[in-house]
């Protein structure tokens, strides 16, 4: 953005604003050089209307400002552009000028009051009360105003022209000729149609005022708000790309962002008696004729009517009480309101006429003060005190403290004591919230039905929505809840899941399935079926980013009031948009860190429409500076950047708009940037510029071939010197020789152990596996060619024996698979959770029938409740083979334990049995990582002698550990493994 000011222009990135102004030989700025004007000529050069150096051109790349004529030049005020590239100038009493590349020529010599670009490319311009238009070099007057009148301004409303004036107002000249329609004491200095339909007319004294739909409201600077123009005199309006209004004035720039201002807010003014009392709003309700209720901390009641007009006020006093404040109402009838306040209930009258005690009350029953005003139904309703629930009868005129008999989870959740919010739902059920969790009460059966939301003394409940089976609970730091009221689950949404804070003062449905929450840092919008979350700060027009506990109203219109420590804000979601427009970014220069000028400060390259950017080596420590043209919000902006050649992928800069590199070595880069939107709208593409860091002289094909000619020439010389060296040389030689074979044996060594491993592999499945499959063989032939004279209990035996045979096969298959995959390192290691029992399930089912056939009793003792952190795979091979050990070395007619037990971080497993135990000589070679030899099991069974390898080998995987001692009886083998 590009502003003019009095002794120069301006350049707005976003961040900070930068002055360019005309310098004396001395370079210090000209103080005579007023800037009135400036359009763009293309996308480098700027035309600028000054008074005491005229028209200026402007080349915003290399910051300079050249003169378009002599010093002898009229003072220019305005300047505008044709859509067919035709550029005008306004001198006032010098007369009209056209633009002409480096000159200009004067067209009309009569003193010019405004000039404007119409639709049809035409140029209109005023003469005191005349208004002519400029069409293919031809002169036509339109119309013409009063005698005495002089015309200021020009602009366009559809194909009726609009004239303002310099004190007489503002005028129309459409079919039925020139009509009057906006009056003002003051000069019409501008009049710009945006692109929302609106037309702005911008006065010298009496501020702006907006036209929309057939009517002018006036926008003027108010002493007490931020929401307004920051002067009356304003002076120009422009309307960026992304729609933004830019106004200046005589005391700066004011900003208007469509997309952010659709936030109403009613805030104090000490100047207006229309405005509301205070700005502390503690509760809010809109009556039947739709009159907004707003009670506020400095003992006021304030009422908006339904248009909008403004507040009427009435302070609360009562004979003998000081200081009372009101916090809800309720209506009475239609001349009556009920006050919750805290000096007990009272009754206001609707005109504001007075306020009395509702003597059906006492204070003192409601322990002298009332918090706020439900309504269950037309006869009744609940008031909250102090932490207790009361129901009032206005039937009988009944007071009842609500008590219920069931106990509340924790002591600070109970609703007789701790009730902090209230809400009936369409079902007339009604809600208490306390602290951590919420009851649905039966008040006819005295009861409650708690739902707790968190553990003792938890955060307190401040309001609720049910939504078909779910009830909305916002909280207190504890963010929101989702209750599911039939089975009493809930899920948390905060800060965490996208909330700007966890406070949640309300939860105010809409039409479209959104959820509207104001919290201690803004409002925010809660997407239900997307479980997503829009937020809104300051900046978007909030009071303040604070609200308050019960200050919310959904309105009958839709809209919904909110309140909190600085004003009330009145919004309708329907019109609460993101902004459409995608963002753009651009890259506005690069700081040499290693570098300082004469200032003292990093040398700063500006990069404003370059390309190419080339540095020497020294220039290698960098920042770049960049912006984003979204200009609502621009701390809001995110950005991406990336270096190729640097980076490997983009470099998330949240809302930082530079980025450093250090060190860069020689050689082409791009950088890239591109920006996120404060609605999350990211840029399609993005700004960058090559970067090209030159290389040092001695990294040169020059600097190279020079070396290499020193370098021959230092050879010639050095060469004779070097043959002394040559014994030397071969005596190292032989020495690398004698090592090179030396790594050459070990290599054939290791070759040979490879082809060990082969051979044993191939004897296992040539010799033992063979084995299985011959009996496998035998049995099934026997069973083909017999079976018709077999008797089952044999058929059963022969089957019997079959799987046997089968499940040593696998048993073999398996181990040596795993052996042989272990040797080669691609054994796959995941680890879970595993239950011990259901592992000891499986071993028991796969074994069962082998120790039955031995007549072994194999145990496996419970382990409820043990879990272990492991490879599952592995776990279930290393229990397998313990327990196929197990049965081979115990004899018949004894007994097999395996047992669990949680040691520390630990879980031991422990297969214990009855068998012959383990040589003591062997007992250190058990787990050794090469395959042992075989030693056959108490009924002559076979193995491979690779069981305890995998073993061993499976146990370290999972960072465990194995072992072995000998008992009286047979031996036990214990793993330990990762508790889970």
């Amino acid at each position: 953005m590009w502003f003019a000011i009095n002794d120069g222009i301006l350049r707005y990135d976003g961040y900070e604003f930068e002055t360019f102004s005309v310098n004396d030989q001395a370079n210090k700025p000209l103080s005579d050089v007023v800037f009135y004007d400036m359009l763009f000529i293309d996308d480098s050069t700027m035309l600028v209307a000054t008074r005491s150096k005229g028209l200026l051109k402007f080349d915003h790349h290399s910051k300079q400002f050249t003169s378009l004529l002599n010093n002898n030049s009229p003072a220019f005020f305005r300047l505008t552009k044709l859509e067919t590239g035709e550029i005008y100038a306004s001198a006032g009493a010098k007369g009209l000028y056209k633009v002409e590349a480096d000159s200009i020529k004067r067209i009309v010599d009569r003193p010019i009051g405004a000039i404007k670009a119409s639709p049809n490319n035409s140029l209109l311009f005023s003469v005191l009360n005349e208004v002519y238009e400029l069409s293919r070099g031809n002169i036509t007057q339109i119309n013409k105003l009063a005698e005495g009148l002089r015309i200021s301004s020009i602009g366009f409303n559809g194909s009726n022209i609009w004239l303002g004036t310099a004190r007489n107002g503002l005028f129309e000249i459409g079919p039925a000729g020139v009509s009057k329609i906006y009056d003002c004491n003051s000069q019409v200095n501008a009049i710009f149609s945006d692109k929302q339909l609106n037309i702005w007319v911008l006065t010298h004294s009496e501020g702006a005022a907006i036209y929309h739909e057939g009517k002018f409201m006036k926008s003027t600077k108010e002493l007490y708000s931020s929401h307004s123009l920051t002067s009356n005199r304003a002076l120009s309006i422009v309307q960026d790309q992304n729609e933004i209004i830019w106004v200046g004035t005589s005391a700066g720039i004011s900003k208007y962002d469509p997309f952010k201002t659709k936030f109403e807010i009613y805030q104090h003014n000490p100047m207006e008696a229309s405005s509301i009392s205070g700005n502390l709003i503690r509760g809010i309700y809109e009556d039947s004729d739709q009159h907004l209720w707003v009670a506020t901390e400095d003992g006021a009641i304030n009422v908006l009517d339904k248009e909008g007009n403004g507040f009427r006020s009435l302070k609360l006093k009562l004979p003998q009480v000081e200081n009372i404040i009101p916090y809800d109402f309720l209506e009475l009838n239609d001349k009556q309101m009920l006050v919750a306040s805290s000096a007990g209930l009272l009754r206001a009258e609707k005109d504001l006429s007075g306020v009395s005690v509702f003597n059906r009350i006492t204070a003192e029953a409601l322990g002298n003060r009332a918090r706020s005003l439900v309504p269950l139904d037309d006869d009744r309703f609940f008031i909250l005190s102090a932490g207790q629930v009361y129901l009032y009868n206005f039937e009988n005129g009944k007071l009842d403290k609500v008590t219920v008999n069931d106990s509340a989870p924790y002591d600070r959740q109970n609703v007789d004591d701790y009730a902090r919010t209230i809400y009936v739902d369409k079902e007339k059920n009604v809600w208490v919230g306390s602290y951590g969790t919420v009851a649905l009460l039966d008040i006819g059966n005295n009861s409650a039905q708690y739902f707790p939301l968190a553990e003792n003394r938890g955060h307190m409940v401040m309001s609720m929505n049910r939504i078909g089976d779910h009830l909305w609970v916002g909280t207190f730091n504890g963010g929101l809840k989702k209750l599911n009221i039939k089975n009493g689950k809930h899920k948390d949404y905060t800060t965490a899941h996208g909330l700007p804070n966890n406070a949640i003062y309300t939860t105010i449905e809409d039409k479209n399935g959104s959820l509207w929450l104001s919290t201690n840092n803004g409002i925010s919008k809660f997407d239900l079926q997307k479980e997503s979350f829009e937020n809104f700060d300051v900046s978007d027009g909030l009071q303040s980013a604070e609200f308050n506990r019960l200050a919310y109203c959904k309105l009958q219109d839709g809209r919904i009031a909110v309140g909190g420590i600085n004003g009330l804000n009145i919004f309708h979601p329907a019109e609460i948009h993101i902004n459409p427009h995608l963002p753009k970014s651009a890259i506005l220069s690069a700081e040499v860190l290693n570098e300082f000028n004469e200032n003292n400060q990093h040398p700063k390259i500006s990069l404003l429409g370059a390309t190419d950017l080339d540095l020497s080596y020294k220039r290698n420590f960098l920042r770049f500076n960049f912006c984003s043209t979204l200009y609502g919000t621009p701390e809001q902006n995110k950005f991406y950047y990336q270096l190729t050649n640097f980076d490997e992928n983009w470099v998330f800069a949240g809302s930082k708009n530079s980025a450093t590199y250090t060190g860069l070595k020689h050689g082409n880069y791009v950088f890239k940037v591109k920006s996120v939107s404060p609605d999350g709208l990211e840029e399609v593409q993005y700004a960058m510029i090559n970067i090209n860091i030159n290389a040092p002289f001695w990294m040169k094909w020059w600097f190279y071939l020079a070396a290499a000619i020193g370098l021959f020439l230092l050879s010639y010389v050095v060469v004779t010197s070097r043959m002394e060296k040559i014994r030397a040389q071969q005596y190292l030689l032989e020495q690398e020789i004698e090592e090179r074979t030396k790594e050459l044996k070990q290599s054939k060594q290791e070759l040979s152990d490879l082809n060990e491993k082969k051979d044993f592999i191939f004897s296992i499945l040539s010799h033992d596996l063979r084995a299985p499959l011959t009996t496998l063989e035998g049995f099934l032939g026997l069973l083909i060619s017999h079976y018709e004279y077999m008797t089952e209990e044999e058929i059963k035996t022969h089957a019997s024996a079959i799987k046997d045979s089968v499940g040593k096969s696998l048993d073999l298959i398996d181990n040596t698979l795993y052996w042989s995959l272990s040797q080669m390192g691609t054994v796959s290691f995941l680890p879970v959770d595993i239950k011990i029992n259901e592992l000891f399930d499986r071993v028991k089912g796969l074994y069962g029938l082998t120790a039955q056939k031995k007549n072994i009793s194999l145990n496996f003792k419970n382990a409820d409740g043990l879990r272990v952190r492991a490879d599952d795979n592995m776990t279930y091979i290393i229990l397998r083979n313990l327990v196929s050990n197990a049965i081979k070395f115990t004899p018949e007619e004894k007994q097999i334990e395996v047992s669990a037990e949680k040691q520390g971080e630990f879980v031991t497993i422990t297969v214990k049995d009855e068998g012959v135990g383990v040589e003591e000589s062997n007992l250190h070679l058990l787990f050794d990582q090469k395959p042992n030899l075989s030693k056959r099991g108490t009924s002559n069974e076979k193995g491979t002698g690779l069981g305890l390898v995998l073993c061993k080998k499976f146990v370290d995987l999972n960072k465990g550990s194995i072992s072995v001692v000998n008992n009286k009886k047979g031996a036990s083998f214990i793993v330990k493994l990762p508790a889970a």
